[in-house]
């Protein structure tokens, strides 16, 4: 499966649960600080401005520049078939000197469109959310890597059949098309040193 930069957050913390990381954009905290955005916004295209999840990276110096900063690059990767359905802002813009060879790989996760297994299908963890309340279990917490995502592609083959065959999605008492896929989870080289201080 060939793989092409989607979009990348940037996180101030990771989710923690009985001592297990969990890098998902459902769980982990966004950097809301008015300073942070400024310093960025040069380097970034924003889907909505003044939240650091969901961006695009035109300037791939940034990463030298958040390099010594408390702070966390994620890069999510996808099939073209996933960014036909989930479509792209800026799709172009992207920094055309960075790619995934430049990355470190950290795992999978699955998603149908845009959203997550985590809340909406079968995966290791799960969260149940319910109005303010969150919820975060595990449910095969062995099928999870230290970073709180799929290893291996077999596990990741698994879950993605899991999900085909077995959820349905309602939506006003109508089962809705499901599209589920793996993406592939990223970071860059500083963002992995620093998650490698934490094991």
């Amino acid at each position: 499966m060939k793989l092409h930069l989607h979009h990348f957050n940037i996180y101030k913390e990771l989710y923690e649960l009985d001592k297990q990381k969990i890098i998902s954009p459902y769980l982990c905290e966004d950097i809301d600080n008015p300073s942070f955005i400024e310093r960025i916004k040069s380097s970034v295209e924003f889907q909505e401005f003044g939240c650091t999840s969901n961006l695009i990276l035109k300037d791939k110096v940034l990463i030298e520049n958040l390099s010594m900063e408390d702070c966390y690059l994620i890069f999510t990767a996808t099939s073209n078939l996933y960014q036909e359905r989930v479509s792209l802002f800026y799709k172009d813009r992207w920094d055309k000197q960075l790619g995934l060879n430049d990355l470190y790989f950290l795992g999978w996760d699955i998603y149908n469109n845009q959203d997550g297994a985590i809340i909406e299908g079968i995966y290791p963890v799960s969260i149940d959310i319910d109005g303010f309340n969150k919820e975060v279990y595990f449910n095969n917490q062995c099928d999870m890597n230290q970073f709180g995502l799929i290893p291996t592609e077999t596990l990741r083959d698994w879950y993605l059949e899991k999900n085909k065959k077995e959820v349905k999605i309602i939506v006003n008492g109508k089962e809705i098309k499901t599209n589920w896929e793996a993406v592939a989870i990223y970071c860059d080289k500083y963002t992995f040193k620093k998650l490698s201080k934490l094991f």
